[in-house]
């Protein structure tokens, strides 16, 4: 991927039938080719048979990617159905008070210091936050950035001698993570050697949550105001669910493996867009057990495609175990009829 600090911005190029190609303006920095495009489809997929949008229901489990030339992808074979009669919403609520602070701890066993820290850190807070009368955090999380705390059992960095304490709680009063903040920096005069880096005093702040839901399209009326005029905006009334033919299948696959993909930019695992590294990864049930939680919503196989140069989206059987016998440059999402007819 060449040149970052100048990349170029998208542009798309539409045809009335609902095919376009993507390029970008010359001499800038960036990449436009199949695999680029690939990974932006397998954005917060869902279900790829039936992507919902406000007024339509979109199949691009045809798709086909082509390139054209150099930073010129065409992509054709996306099929619309009839919108939902659902919009989806993203909301947010405040939900009490949040607090991150930091403390960089060195030397040998620096992850296990930095989580003995943070433990007595939140034990002695908790015993002041009961001697004011106030009641205890609502959640509490310790980080240890660098010795790969954020893969639970499956960290295999023990040992480091540099990491950063990350500890955030959260609670309904903002004085009581305020408590908190005072009570991070002295740690580093009379605890573990090595503590250092408390980059100034946290400050709490609203902790903002995310809620999703379904919302009736009866229940809204659009309106577009122009030159002092104010329209109403037809909606459809849509129809049914949009429910594709996909399905959610489990694999044991490292993240390693996967030569592309795209997360939901978030920590939640069922965001996760796949795209094989290797060949012959076969592909289990829903109902397998021991698979790591990285690959529970693992929905994308492989399958060549007549060029390297041309990569084709579709579709495979729900109800049975596919393998994926893919090379490189090709993306695909499992079907019965698909996998049949190839």
């Amino acid at each position: 991927m060449p040149d970052w600090a100048h990349i170029g911005y998208p542009i798309v190029e539409c045809s009335f039938d609902g095919d376009f190609t993507v390029t970008k303006p010359a001499g800038t920095g960036g990449l436009v080719a199949p695999a680029v495009l690939a990974e932006q489809i397998l954005y917060e997929i869902g279900d790829p048979s039936a992507y919902l949008l406000p007024d339509v229901t979109c199949d691009f489990t045809g798709v086909t990617l082509n390139a054209e030339g150099p930073d010129r992808v065409s992509v054709s074979g996306a099929r619309g159905r009839a919108p939902t009669s659902t919009y989806k919403v993203c909301a947010t609520y405040v939900d009490g008070f949040k607090l991150s602070a930091q403390l960089t701890i060195v030397g040998f066993d620096a992850d296990a210091k930095a989580r003995r820290t943070g433990e007595a850190i939140l034990e002695r807070t908790s015993e002041l936050l009961s001697a004011r009368g106030l009641p205890p955090y609502t959640e509490t999380m310790i980080e240890m950035l660098g010795a790969e705390s954020c893969y639970g059992p499956h960290a295999r960095a023990g040992g480091t001698r540099e990491a950063v304490l990350r500890l955030t709680a959260t609670h309904r009063d903002k004085a009581a993570l305020e408590l908190l903040a005072r009570e991070v920096a002295p740690a580093g005069t009379s605890w573990a050697p090595g503590t250092t880096g408390g980059g100034g005093r946290a400050s709490a702040s609203p902790s903002i949550r995310q809620y999703a839901f379904l919302l009736d399209k009866s229940r809204l009326q659009p309106r577009v105001l122009i030159d002092g005029r104010t329209l109403n905006v037809r909606v459809p009334a849509g129809t049914g669910a949009g429910r594709g033919g996909a399905a959610r299948v489990r694999c044991a696959l490292g993240r390693r493996r996967i030569r592309h993909g795209r997360d939901r930019a978030s920590t939640d695992p069922r965001g996760l867009g796949p795209q094989r590294r290797q060949r012959a990864i076969t592909r289990t049930s829903a109902s397998s057990r021991g698979i790591p939680s990285c690959c529970r919503s693992f929905a994308a196989s492989s399958r060549p495609s007549a060029s390297h140069s041309t990569w084709r989206i579709w579709s495979a059987a729900p109800s049975r175990a596919t393998k994926c016998q893919a090379s490189t440059p090709s993306i695909s999402f499992a079907s019965r009829r698909s996998a049949a007819a190839a």
